[in-house]
């Protein structure tokens, strides 16, 4: 039996899913500016639910723990839980958390493979030396994918700092922060949303909270059924790997040259055999790797220590059980929800054609696409 259940945070209003970084209005410099994502981090996620769940005087020193107490509290039958974020829900759609916006699940199965297979002719034509085909070919895969694509425009407000005793304002305090409208973006139903793997619910129940870390009012409500898990075949097959959150790393990258991107995945994913991995194939997978930090600790007082990890959206070819790549994530801390990666079906001939390139690759020196 499939134990899982979903979790939807509708915003009341605007959200900000702000970067890690001191933000304040009574300073100066870069403090007085706060960016969003489009998608709050893993950490922020789970330390949402475990807010809600945990109700002793202690914060827990794994925010699975405040996950669990919270399911076990509408009566859930658990065991051994699992986030799998990167979604968000509208209108009956799901859509998939990518490079600043949202790309419709459904839309993505039907371009993803097109683009793949522009991509590797792409690379195929930059191999044998014809960079204006391969410039065509890469052009051709963007399109494929610009289809499935809603950009989330960030709205940029100004303020000032007052003086906290007479509120007025303070000489020189300007301040900027954005805030994020998944209503004007997705419709007025959209919610931020996420699997709970090893979660079996029988009823709904919903919750008031303030989210991310501005506390903006949300409804939190945990409800039975799935998102993705139940649609993914458990045999070995082609599938193509989309990377919806970061990936942390145990330590800093020490790969380079012609297949960095996909040796790091593949060190990163235990589950699949990575073919050829991309972090350049925009305008919906743009990745690097950099410090991450993953979320604050209720229990320390503080910012957690940043680890090196992989930032934005990685795309992969691989060999891989689609259930079993899923559920075991990648990287460290993936039961939070770090390095939820999506499955997508592909023809097998694009596995192929990536094992093939893959070895031509290994004899260039030179590396258009960073794969």
């Amino acid at each position: 039996m499939t134990l899982v259940a979903r979790v939807l945070v509708y915003p009341v209003d605007r959200v900000r899913f702000r970067r890690t970084g001191a933000f304040d209005p009574y300073a100066s410099g870069p403090a007085t500016h706060a960016s969003t994502m489009h998608y709050p981090l893993p950490s922020t996620l789970a330390g949402l639910l475990a807010s809600i769940g945990y109700s002793r005087p202690e914060p827990p020193a794994d925010p699975l723990e405040g996950v669990k107490a919270l399911l076990e509290g509408q009566g859930c039958a658990c065991r051994s839980v699992k986030l799998r974020p990167g979604y968000v829900v509208s209108r009956g759609k799901v859509y998939a958390a990518l490079a600043g916006g949202y790309a419709e699940l459904q839309a993505l199965r039907r371009a993803v493979p097109e683009a793949l297979e522009a991509y590797l002719d792409a690379l195929e034509a930059y191999l044998e030396g014809s960079a204006s085909r391969g410039s065509e070919l890469l052009e051709k895969a963007g399109r494929a994918l610009r289809g499935a694509y809603a950009e989330a425009k960030p709205e940029w407000r100004m303020g000032v700092g007052l003086e906290r005793a007479v509120k007025v304002a303070r000489e020189g305090y300007l301040y900027s922060a954005a805030e994020l409208d998944l209503k004007a973006a997705l419709g007025a139903d959209a919610a931020v949303a996420a699997e709970i793997l090893g979660a079996d619910c029988a009823s709904t129940r919903e919750y008031a909270a303030r989210f991310a870390s501005d506390g903006a009012p949300v409804k939190v409500e945990v409800a039975p059924g799935q998102i993705l898990l139940e649609e993914l075949p458990g045999d070995e097959q082609c599938v193509a790997l989309l990377q919806v959150t970061p990936i942390l790393l145990p330590e800093p990258p020490r790969t380079s040259g012609p297949l960095a991107t996909t040796t790091l995945l593949q060190q990163a994913v235990k589950s699949a055999e990575i073919l050829l991995a991309t972090s350049t194939l925009k305008p919906l997978f743009d990745s690097k790797t950099t410090l991450v930090t993953p979320g604050y600790s209720l229990k320390d007082g503080r910012h957690r220590d940043p680890l090196p990890g992989i930032a934005g959206n990685t795309l992969a070819i691989a060999k891989a059980n689609p259930r079993k790549t899923y559920e075991e994530g990648a990287g460290l801390h993936s039961d939070t929800g770090w390095g939820t990666l999506i499955p997508i079906q592909l023809p097998e001939k694009l596995c192929e054609k990536a094992a093939k390139l893959r070895e031509k690759h290994q004899q260039k020196s030179k590396n258009p696409f960073n794969p």
